[in-house]
């Protein structure tokens, strides 16, 4: 019982944020913003299931074409360092430059597919709690809160699947001039990588907290039955 209020009181503190920073903006600012919430919420009401089933395979689509022209960079890299390894008198570290790429690059790819199937999900529950709020609005009820919430999740969630695209087209083997920067340019890759996965994650992150945002608001406006059951 204590863990659901603190969940609750953590959103309402977290609501509370949101509408303060709202209220910061002009009056034609705030206007501005409304508009764009309900025109996109118009628009993800104007799509069928199977339309909604046809942007999600673009999407898988779109990352999939990403990571084969980030393999086939990949694949010249790792002929091009072969050559220069080659050169090493140090094996250890020629081998060490060559398991870093590949490491490197199979870490991203896994977690691409891996924010690529939790968008996936994100989507696939935002477009059903669409459908019900829509539902209760040709019943009568009052949804405005709960479909602006929903456009901010599915703002959220366009956010981090153009950042998980470009992710999935990244490169980061090694691309050693010397034999004694190995270790260096090792460390530097990882870091790159480390970084650009971090901000994709708090792109996931955000898209997150937005979708649980939008059901709460919902459960708020509908009911927890409603909102559970189809």
């Amino acid at each position: 019982m204590r863990k659901i209020a603190a969940i609750v009181l953590t959103f309402l503190i977290l609501l509370l944020g949101v509408q303060t920073s709202f209220a910061e903006y002009s009056a034609e600012e705030q206007a501005r913003i409304m508009e764009e919430k309900r025109q996109l919420i118009e628009q993800m009401k104007g799509k069928s299931k199977e339309e909604q089933a046809r942007m999600m395979e673009e999407f898988r689509n779109r990352i999939f074409n990403k990571q084969a022209s980030s393999s086939a960079v990949t694949v010249q890299r790792k002929e091009e360092l072969q050559t220069k390894v080659e050169e090493f008198k140090d094996h250890r570290k020629a081998q060490i430059a060559e398991r870093v790429s590949t490491n490197l690059n199979t870490i991203n790819d896994n977690r691409v597919n891996s924010m690529t199937k939790i968008l996936e999900r994100f989507q696939t529950i935002l477009d059903k709690l669409l459908g019900r709020v829509t539902t209760a609005e040709a019943n009568g009820k009052d949804v405005a809160a709960a479909e602006s919430a929903i456009a901010s999740a599915q703002t959220a969630i366009d956010e981090a699947m153009t950042v998980v695209e470009t992710q999935a087209g990244k490169d980061y083997s090694l691309v050693v001039d010397d034999e004694s920067t190995v270790r260096t340019d090792a460390q530097i890759k990882r870091q790159a990588l480390m970084v650009d996965l971090k901000s994709a994650h708090e792109k996931i992150k955000a898209a997150k907290d937005e979708v649980v945002g939008a059901i709460r608001v919902s459960v708020t406006t509908l009911g927890k039955e409603e909102v559970d059951n189809e």
